[in-house]
């Protein structure tokens, strides 16, 4: 077929003009997919909200448990006692039980190596 006679056929169409332009018009299965995926696009991303408003509602408790514990330690800090005797005895204590216990590690591994 030449192409002057399609030209003539289509010309002579009672169709003419109708069916000329190309229309990709939307189906309504893919309107219903389209609506389907912002709905589930809406609840991941309120549900994205809800767990983070969760998440940030557990590091504020977290952060306030820990601020009252700052704030007990900071205030049960020291010795209640203030005589310097008391704090020279304490060290002494400290330093003599130090030494007894590098002392007796140092036999028990000193033995254990001997063998």
């Amino acid at each position: 077929m030449l192409p002057g006679e399609r030209s003539a056929i289509v010309s002579k169409s009672p169709h003419v003009g109708r069916y000329e332009q190309q229309v990709d018009r939307e189906s309504a299965y893919e309107i219903l997919q389209a609506r389907l995926k912002r709905a589930e696009l809406e609840a991941i991303s309120e549900q994205e909200r809800l767990e983070w408003e969760e998440e940030r509602e557990k590091i504020e408790k977290e952060r306030d448990k820990l601020d009252r514990e700052q704030r007990k330690r900071s205030t049960s800090r020291g010795r209640s006692s203030k005589d310097p005797l008391d704090d020279l005895f304490g060290d002494a204590a400290n330093t003599f039980g130090r030494e007894l216990g590098r002392t007796i590690v140092r036999g028990i591994f000193g033995s254990l190596k001997r063998r």
